[in-house]
């Protein structure tokens, strides 16, 4: 999409639906929005017009003066004109999921579904829905990147245009970057706020969850083991419960769920955990009339600061070494996985977008091509995203593997400027 398609959809959204008598709060008496569902509906969008509308004038200013001009000179533009103005879009994206949410609190509303419904029918539309139009501004900042690393990929290294192409990638993949913590900061406080209203602290101390520098790492329910020893019956059924861990950037809670609420059991620093797979042949040690039926993939956890260990059952394996690694870094690896050094790591396509249930698993949009540092026996893979090295698991299910010397030569070509471009301008 060119500037000034990109300009005009975005007209589209302020003139057709943001302005319309039924949804203009700000102006129109008979709009059905509230001024409040109306500014977090469309955001800052006139905003990131605005932006859009001058940088366009700018760059038609300057082709008019030199309609020769060189990928230095525009990427000389973009890099300036970004780094002045392009915070707009930084706003935009972080205020997205609270975007996603009204709106589709508002389709609930069969007034709002009519006014809708008839203005994406209208021709100019083009069959498209008003939230795709509303997601353009968060797909433009993502691609703008792409788009230059493109140019780089064609340059000369020797061209004196090189370092001003490379100067302005960095300042794309850096606002890019900032766009996409500022969404998972207002993700994650919202997370945070929404999990300490389910946390019932009845026999243990209370600890005051929300905070900004507080993150959630991951969540899950885990069985657990009980042994003998802890004076439970010697039936088998009765010695394993489920629980549910969040484990989070500086703590661990282990709740009980109870209805739609959890009931905090036991907590422990992040940094005074420790776990361990236990291996088939080590199950006896631990368990010594052996792990109860259906019950694999163990591991245990140790709260050293308590001298307490609890033995959990995960439902995978790439669960278990997830869970693993989340509390104990730098693990040994065992016959289920496989291990790649970055420089010799096979690379995937993602042919179906993948969309995260856990903290620690990757985003991926069709066309992502991801470098894969391991590959587990139950279809799980770790990586890296080529376009902007965020690390995370996924399901192999949704990419297909990338054959071909020259491809992957190309993609490690990117993803050698991507090093490079952060590398050089920190």
């Amino acid at each position: 999409m060119s500037e000034a398609s990109y300009l005009k959809s975005l007209h589209l959204v302020i003139k057709h639906f943001a302005q319309s008598v039924e949804f203009d709060a700000l102006h129109s008496p008979a709009a059905i929005l509230t001024k409040r569902d109306y500014k977090i509906l469309f955001s800052n969008i006139e905003s990131v017009w605005t932006v859009s509308a001058r940088f366009l004038g700018l760059l038609e200013r300057v082709w008019n003066h030199n309609p020769i001009l060189s990928p230095g000179q525009i990427c000389g533009l973009i890099a300036e004109y970004a780094a002045r103005h392009f915070d707009v879009y930084i706003n935009y994206c972080t205020n997205q999921m609270f975007q996603n949410r009204k709106l589709g609190e508002l389709k609930k509303n069969n007034d709002f579904m009519e006014v809708l419904t008839r203005l994406e029918n209208h021709p100019q539309c083009k069959g498209l829905s008003m939230r795709s139009f509303l997601l353009l501004p968060v797909q433009r900042i993502t691609r703008l990147p792409l788009l230059v690393d493109g140019v780089c990929h064609r340059m000369d290294t020797a061209s004196p245009d090189y370092p001003v192409a490379m100067k302005c990638l960095h300042v794309l993949q850096k606002l890019a970057k900032q766009c996409n913590e500022g969404a998972k900061r207002m993700h994650n406080l919202e997370e945070m706020t929404r999990i300490n209203q389910l946390l019932d602290f009845r026999n243990v101390r209370t600890i005051a969850l929300v905070s900004e520098s507080r993150s959630l790492v991951k969540q899950g329910q885990l069985t657990r083991i009980l042994t003998s020893s802890q004076g439970i019956l010697d039936k088998w059924t009765r010695r394993k419960e489920l629980l549910h861990l969040f484990l989070f950037n500086d703590i661990l809670l282990i709740t009980k769920k109870r209805g739609e609420r959890y009931e905090v059991i036991d907590s422990a620093p992040r940094i005074s955990i420790h776990a361990d797979i236990i291996q088939e042949d080590q199950v006896t040690n631990w368990l010594p009339n052996g792990s109860p039926r259906h019950c694999k993939n163990l591991f245990v956890m140790a709260l050293l600061e308590k001298t307490t260990e609890y033995i959990f059952s995960a439902d995978s394996m790439s669960e278990r070494t997830r869970w693993v690694e989340a509390t104990t870094p730098s693990q040994q690896v065992n016959e289920d996985e496989t291990i790649y050094e970055s420089w010799d790591c096979p690379q995937v396509q993602v042919i179906e977008r993948y969309e995260p249930n856990q903290p620690d698993e990757l985003q991926l949009e069709e066309s992502d091509v991801v470098d894969v540092f391991r590959k587990m026996a139950d279809g799980w893979f770790e990586g890296e995203r080529i376009r902007d090295g965020e690390r995370g698991w996924f399901p192999s299910s949704c990419t297909v593997e990338i054959v071909g010397e020259h491809r992957r030569a190309k993609n490690m070509r990117q993803r050698y400027r991507l090093l490079h471009s952060m590398q050089a301008f920190n």
